[in-house]
């Protein structure tokens, strides 16, 4: 995803845009799918289904760094292994001898955030 992160940015644009600047809208933007879908495999694969923590962290991510992929994407993937571990941590010792499973930790994070993130759209989106 680093090494394609330039084009990736440019889907942002509309497609007029891109094909103005030589940029093949089609061809990216089944890059783009392909890379969603592969890493996003793999990860499910080496760590079980933590929906949340895919979705809060890039909107967290985008918040501190901006737009800009090429930082968004690292800064996203540190978040991602941050917040798991934390949570994972916290759910194994905050109520040892028992667990709290890791998903539901970061569902608890992640409720609160969308609810703040909707807020924050709507408010936006009118003007305020």
């Amino acid at each position: 995803a680093m090494v394609v992160a330039k084009h990736l940015d440019m889907l942002a644009l509309d497609g007029s845009t891109m094909a103005g600047i030589g940029v093949s809208t089609k061809i990216w933007r089944l890059i783009a799918v392909a890379l969603a879908v592969i890493l996003g495999a793999a990860g499910v694969a080496a760590a079980g289904v933590l929906g949340f923590a895919g979705l809060i962290v890039p909107h967290a991510a985008r918040l501190v760094v901006g737009a800009n992929l090429r930082w968004q994407i690292p800064v996203a993937a540190l978040g991602g292994a941050v917040l798991v571990t934390a949570c994972d941590t916290l759910g194994r010792w905050a109520f040892a001898p028992t667990e709290i499973p890791v998903g539901a930790l970061i569902a608890l994070i992640g409720a609160p955030y969308f609810i703040f993130l909707l807020t924050r759209l709507t408010r936006v989106r009118n003007g305020g």
